[in-house]
């Protein structure tokens, strides 16, 4: 079973009256097993923008997904990781994947708390060898330690990766936009005047070449 919270938090920034529905958009599904809490947020935060992370600590989550670039790395073709190496895809957007079925471009992994473990040990984008010097990281560091503890009532030596992605989804969770056009005459939390016009609607759309699915 999935909960919802009506929280946003753009760029981390913690809005407790703001719902995701004032954007037209449904609530945010939360894992039962992930409840959202500001700490682990914010935690998740710290985590996402971490350059120790990668082998050449240079890159983070966010080099990929920046929040001035609608958490992509537009205008590159293909993303670019350790070594200023280049990989096959161009990242795809962190805002609203909260909402996605399933993570990365192909569907393969099930959720952001699976899907975040995985760019640390690809060898082009964050080049580590193993999820261990994340934990070694994470459970030597004061500030971390202290933060974990206030999340997950953990001690230095006890962080896991699971720990670490559950703070990740967290913060990913928080990414979210809307109140678009396309927000307001499609989804049915937030039904406006532009219900009255879809055909309108629809013109605006198709003549960007935006697809969007049958109604």
């Amino acid at each position: 079973m999935k909960l919802s919270i009506p929280v946003l938090i753009i760029c981390g920034l913690f809005l407790p009256p703001v719902f995701a529905r004032d954007l037209g958009l449904p609530e945010v599904p939360i894992p039962e097993n992930n409840p959202q809490t500001p700490a682990k947020i914010a935690l998740g935060d710290k985590l996402f923008h971490d350059t120790k992370f990668s082998s050449t600590g240079e890159v983070s989550c966010a080099t990929c997904h920046e929040s001035a670039k609608g958490f992509t790395d537009s205008p590159l073709v293909t993303s670019r990781g350790v070594n200023n190496q280049t990989g096959t895809r161009n990242a795809p957007t962190v805002l609203n994947a909260a909402f996605n079925k399933t993570q990365f471009w192909d569907g393969r992994s099930p959720s952001l708390e699976d899907q975040s473990q995985h760019p640390f040990v690809n060898p082009v984008e964050m080049g580590l060898v193993d999820h261990q010097s994340i934990l070694e990281t994470v459970n030597g560091d004061d500030n971390y330690i202290a933060a974990f503890k206030e999340v997950f009532g953990t001690n230095a030596g006890d962080i896991t990766m699971d720990h670490v992605t559950l703070a990740i989804a967290s913060f990913e969770r928080t990414v979210v936009a809307g109140d678009s056009p396309w927000d307001r005459w499609y989804l049915p939390a937030r039904k406006m005047r532009s219900t009255k016009r879809p055909g309108a609607v629809s013109r605006f759309f198709w003549s960007r070449g935006v697809a969007f699915p049958a109604m």
